[in-house]
Order: structure tokens, then sequence, then C-alpha cells
């Protein structure tokens, strides 16, 4: 009865006599699937607005594309912790090497009940690509440096000392050539990079939230003026969103990945949702998958949505796919349910 939880939120007059055969609704959605997150750690918070902006669509009629950057800063940058139990996470595994693996994650169920709860502002207002130029002068770039100094550390004292000398070199160097203010204190925040010697004598990067403390004198709202644009464009932009957006709900189903059901569940709860019109968000385990390019991966934990399903020649389901990867949109065959832990859907008013 778990997998047909989405079918009975659904209201009577909604009923199926005859489940279709196949289903799309990539109408629903305000563009291509062709958004890009780039190597940040954000494909729940892509596929958190694709499925409210197709909920708009179903409610009011609308294609209204949505900033994933406002979301992203206030659901991920914001958090005074979440940078610090990020670092602590990937320093836990085996080796110095894992502690460079520095990937945001979070949950598409979450972020949607922050988007209905606070609104999210409209992408024209904070288009993804501006907010990752400045996002990525810190986050990539400082990452790149980082990891190529990780292989000069030497488990002793005096190695560590010879890093945090290189990395004033890098700081001074770069100080004197740039005036760009965001530039200037991303390369003062890289000479304060923590000493962490750990099991693996590695270094972390500091919070994050400390670096935007800094360059926004510790007010959050300066923070997203500098990362994001006019508050009070912004401010606007998302009340008007939460007023068309206040009533839906999210509702999630979560699945065991054993296989041992070849991922029936999984189908039963995903067809409940697509044949009824409503796209989904799944979290899937693509460690391995070749289609996804993660064939030499033990694991990689990836959140995207479903905008429908075509049948292959033996008559099995095959997912459609909305990515977050510039337009590379594989599609999940049945053979991948099983890999499927969670399924989300937006519910409008009226479903």
């Amino acid at each position: 009865m778990r997998a047909l939880a989405l079918i009975v939120l659904l209201s009577p007059a909604r009923a199926l006599a005859a489940p279709p055969k196949t289903a799309d609704l990539g109408a629903q959605f305000p563009d291509a699937a062709v958004r890009n997150q780039g190597a940040t750690g954000s494909c729940h918070i892509f596929t958190t607005v694709s499925l409210i902006e197709a909920a708009l669509y179903r409610r009011h009629g609308l294609h209204l594309p949505l900033s994933e950057a406002d979301l992203f800063v206030r659901k991920v940058v914001a958090d005074p912790d979440y940078y610090d139990r990020a670092r602590r996470a990937v320093g836990a595994g085996d080796g110095a090497a894992s502690a460079y693996t520095f990937v945001e994650s979070g949950s598409p169920y979450d972020d949607i009940v922050f988007a209905l709860e606070h609104g999210v502002a409209k992408g024209a207002t904070a288009p993804w690509s501006a907010f990752a130029a400045r996002y990525d002068a810190y986050r990539i770039k400082r990452k790149s440096e980082i990891e190529e100094k990780r292989d000069r550390v030497v488990m002793t004292a005096g190695g560590v000392e010879q890093v945090k000398k290189d990395y004033d070199e890098i700081g001074r160097s770069e100080a004197s050539g740039n005036s760009d203010h965001f530039a200037q204190v991303a390369r003062a925040n890289l000479r304060r990079v923590e000493v962490k010697i750990d099991q693996a004598h590695a270094y972390s990067l500091t919070s994050f939230r400390a670096f935007l403390d800094q360059i926004a004198g510790k007010s959050p709202a300066e923070a997203q003026a500098l990362l994001l644009g006019d508050p009070k464009v912004l401010a606007a932009d998302r009340a008007s969103v939460k007023a068309m957006t206040g009533p839906f709900r999210v509702r999630k189903l979560d699945f065991k990945t054993d296989c041992k059901d070849a991922g029936a569940a999984q189908k039963a709860g995903l067809l409940a949702a697509l044949n009824h019109g409503i796209p989904v968000t799944i979290a899937m385990e693509l460690g391995g998958v070749k289609e996804w390019g993660q064939e030499k991966a033990k694991t990689a934990r990836h959140a995207f949505t479903i905008t429908g399903y075509d049948r292959d020649a033996s008559g099995g389901v095959v997912l459609k796919s909305r990515n977050s990867w510039g337009g590379d949109n594989p599609d999940v065959p049945e053979s991948g349910f099983c890999r499927i832990s969670r399924v989300v859907a937006v519910l409008t008013d009226k479903e």
C-alpha cells in the first residue's frame, strides 16, 4: 500500500480508468532540459526548482523559470553549520585524498519544504550563471589549489609548515593583481586555511560561512546581496511566487534499495504520479552505471527530475529524465529502478 501513497493523495476525480502506456510531461517546464549545475553539488536544488516550476504550470498555466541560485544561497550557503558538517564528513574517509573531495549535498524534500514556506526568486532576477561566477571564484578555484598542494603534505610538522608558506605565497602574489573585492577577500581567506592534522594529516577548508562573514560584515542580508543581487527585488520575487505556491504540498516515498523485488515498489510509486500528470524527483545511486558516466565510481548518489516514460521493445518502462548536466539526460530503464531510494512529488491544491 505504501507505493500507492501518491494515488490516494490525489482527488477522486483524478482516478484513471485505464493507465496509459507512456507519459510525456515535458511541456510543463518553462525551458529545455539544458540547465547546468556545473561542479557544484546542487542537483538537489535544481530538481527542487523544476518540480515547483511544473506545479506552477499545472495550477496557473504559467511557465516561470525560478532561481536555483536564490534557493542554494539561502538553503545551503547561509546555513552556519553546513560546510563544517560537509568538511567533517569528507575528512572522515580513508586516506588524505578523501579530505579534498568537497561536494555540497542536500535533500530535495527538505529543499521543497523550505521553498514553499519562504518563496523562491525568479530566474531572471538571480540567474545561476551570474551567481556561479562569484561562487566558483572561491569554491572551485580554491579547491583546485588545495588539491594541488595536497600532494606536498608530508606526515610531519615540517611538511605542514611548508604548505602554510605555500598558501601565504599564493595570497601575496594574487592579491596585488586584482582589485575586485570578492576576489581579494577570497584570497585573504585562502591564507587562513586551517591546519587539520587528523588521521589523514590533510588540509581542510575553513567554513564557507566564515568566508561569507568576512565579505558581508557578518550580515546575511549583505551576503545575499553580494552573491545574488538587490535584496528588495529578491524579496518581492519570493513573495509573489509564495503567493502562488502557498497551497502546494510535498510528498515523498522511501524505498529499500536491496533489489530483492527488482524495483517493483519504486515502479508502482513512480507510475502513480506520472500517470496522473505529476513529474517527480528521484534520488538514485549511480555508482557503476556507465550510461551516467559513473562506471568507475563505487558510489554516486544523484537527484534529478523524471518527466515521463516510454516503453522498451519488451514493454518495460523507461523513465525520461530532466537532469542538471547541461543537456545530458540519460534514461532510466526498469533494471535500474531498485537503485532509487526516494521519490518526491509536489502537489497543487487541486491534486
